[in-house]
């Protein structure tokens, strides 16, 4: 998905959100992104200088180098309802689904997004046979807690796979990817009744 360097989601928004290397700029509204995030909530509060910016000069700018634009541009269409965006109408493969879910869940918004990830989830093709996907698509399932699919694609992981679980972990290995394997192990011991 290629993300533009100059996207305004809302052309009359108050905040300019400028995300990733590539310093793409998102134009959005403060009372959007308050209701949908504590930590945009708390970002643009007057104790910061971005709420200060808002208040004093009724637009602000937040500059978010280290996030993900193309994981961000679907969030921030997703939260201002602009699902006809190509963004957001895009299909989805799993490793960008887990990319909106670390988003998702750095800005405390997941709650947000629940709904639009579930979908995508679900929508998806028929599920692979590739380790390193369905690992993937594993983490998203499991990020958004939905029990359906992370038992569809545990199920497909263990029938798939034959190698060990640990293989699948990044080098860079965070908590989470553990936590995924810890909670399918568990699932498998203890499977929900039919």
């Amino acid at each position: 998905m290629h993300t533009s360097t100059d996207n305004n989601i809302t052309p009359d928004g108050d905040v300019t959100l400028i995300i990733g290397e590539e310093d793409a700029q998102f134009k959005v509204h403060s009372l959007v992104l308050k209701t949908a995030s504590k930590v945009f909530a708390a970002m643009l509060s007057p104790q910061f200088g971005e709420g200060r910016s808002l208040v004093e000069n009724g637009s602000a700018k937040i500059t978010m180098p280290e996030d993900d634009a193309a994981a961000m541009e679907i969030i921030l269409n997703v939260l201002h309802l602009q699902n006809n965006a190509p963004a957001v109408r895009d299909n989805h493969d799993p490793s960008m689904i887990v990319r909106i879910a670390v988003a998702a869940d750095k800005y405390d918004c997941k709650v947000a997004m629940e709904f639009a990830v579930k979908g995508w989830l679900r929508s998806l093709p028929c599920i692979t046979t590739d380790a390193h996907q369905l690992f993937d698509l594993l983490k998203a399932t499991y990020w958004f807690e939905d029990e359906e699919c992370f038992r569809r694609t545990s199920l497909g992981l263990m029938v798939h796979y034959g190698g060990s679980y640990f293989d699948l972990l990044p080098p860079e290995c965070s908590g989470f990817d553990q936590d995924i394997l810890l909670g399918m192990i568990r699932k498998t011991r203890n499977p929900p009744c039919p």
